[in-house]
């Protein structure tokens, strides 16, 4: 009798029976994600293509799947597992490397800059130079340290209390004003006054960086109080400056009575380190009768990696020099930069500083230098702004201390494009034009 050979048949396995493929392709378009604001225009569009087709894989196959996980008990429990534990990574990776997507962003934000990272040396550096020159006069220094916008949009609710959320940021900020009370240089925290009174979308003003005028008066009735709870009157006129902010509360301040109604005010728009400067070369107006400074800081003018040298002593003059330049380092905007960026500046005039060799200098001239002048006039580009690198040009430069002494105003004039060599010599373009009238834009 003849046996029939039985064929056992296997159940056959689906082929979609784990969701970490899934999950990877997420991890992809996470990733994107994250480094899309470093990248340049052509990758743009490359990688918002690539996060949608990987979200697009992930979700088919999580659909394909679905059926076969569900259907059995042990796999559904080992993918659910899986699920928790990739979820639980990438918010823990999100916000660990938050703090460097922020500052990523806001470096590829600023025009043409160089990515640094913040310091609270070459601040730290600087005050403790500043407060030895002012203390020679009699004169204390007072550091008083500010938040901005994107800082107090990073709040984070501690009980019913917002407190800063720590990004790198405000993390070596206040290293720096940590280091400043070590070396006896009193520094004041302003977080709470600004986390206090400003709470609100309609506490900023239409231009995003400025408060409104009712949030500037309260935050500067905070300043005041911080201020006055921390430090005794000081033993002569007080002295405030710094940027744009400076001016706005002690405009407030000067208004609350003795000893603010005799305050001093000093600025420059976007400060980068230069305003104290001034104290300096104007010290009949700004250091007579002064018995305290206090400088109102940012948190990224407290972290900026360098800054310039302190002039204690200005020059005293100088000749003008006829020179030809070759421009190092430029802005180069566009037309259309001018009709879209340069709307969005918070002021509307803005001076270029231009890095730039001396082509052929004499006996006497420096070989490199920064050339100062006009970029944007209400708005509008200036022939300036538009210069590339390695153009040349023909000028008449004449010295920058001389001509603050002539029109003290342009010390407080909002810099569009800034130098980052603090160590050149700086000139302001009285004239020019191109050496090659080629390189002219049309």
């Amino acid at each position: 009798m003849s046996s029939t050979p039985v064929t056992e048949t296997l159940p056959v396995r689906p082929r979609f029976r784990s969701w970490w493929p899934a999950w990877l392709c997420l991890a992809v378009a996470w990733g994107l994600a994250l480094a899309f604001p470093l990248l340049g225009n052509a990758l743009r569009w490359p990688a918002r293509i690539g996060g949608a087709m990987a979200v697009i894989a992930a979700l088919v196959w999580l659909a394909r799947s679905w059926r076969a996980v569900v259907a059995d008990r042990r796999t559904l429990v080992r993918e659910a597992l899986f699920s928790v534990v990739a979820l639980a990574a990438l918010g823990i990776a999100s916000h660990f490397l938050r703090p460097t997507w922020d500052l990523w962003r806001y470096q590829r934000a600023q025009p043409k800059a160089a990515i640094q990272h913040p310091s609270a040396g070459a601040s730290v550096a600087h005050l403790k130079t500043l407060n030895e020159a002012l203390a020679a006069r009699g004169v204390e220094l007072v550091v008083l340290a500010m938040p901005y916008r994107d800082h107090l949009e990073k709040r984070s609710l501690a009980g019913s209390s917002p407190v800063l959320r720590p990004t790198r940021e405000s993390t070596v900020a206040r290293q720096a004003l940590a280091a400043l009370r070590d070396a006896g240089i009193p520094a004041i925290d302003l977080w709470d006054a600004f986390n206090r009174e400003v709470r609100e979308p309609s506490d900023w003003d239409t231009d995003g960086c400025h408060l409104a005028d009712e949030a500037l008066e309260r935050v500067a009735g905070r300043l005041r109080a911080t201020v006055e709870g921390a430090l005794t009157p000081p033993d002569g006129r007080p002295l405030l400056m710094g940027e744009c902010f400076a001016r706005q509360f002690g405009e407030i301040l000067r208004t609350g009575g003795a000893p603010w109604s005799e305050l001093r005010i000093v600025h420059t728009l976007g400060d980068r380190g230069k305003v104290a400067d001034q104290l300096f070369l104007f010290p009949r107006e700004n250091l007579e009768g002064t018995g305290r400074v206090y400088w109102l800081m940012s948190y990224r003018l407290l972290t900026q990696p360098a800054f310039p040298p302190l002039r204690t002593e200005p020059g005293s003059g100088g000749e003008s020099l006829t020179v030809t330049l070759r421009i190092a380092s430029s802005p180069g905007w566009s037309r259309e930069e001018d009709e879209a960026d340069l709307k969005r500046l918070p002021y509307a005039d803005a001076l270029v500083e231009l890095e730039a060799t001396v082509v052929e200098p004499a006996a006497g001239v420096p070989e490199r230098l920064v050339a100062i002048g006009p970029g944007i006039v209400d708005r509008r580009l200036e022939p300036l702004g538009r210069i590339s690198t390695g153009n040349q040009m023909h000028a008449i430069l004449v010295p920058w201390d001389e001509h603050l002494r002539k029109d003290p105003k342009a010390a407080n004039a909002y810099v569009g494009h800034a130098a980052a060599d603090f160590s050149l010599p700086r000139y302001w373009i009285a004239e020019w034009t191109y050496a090659n009238p080629a390189d002219r834009p049309e």
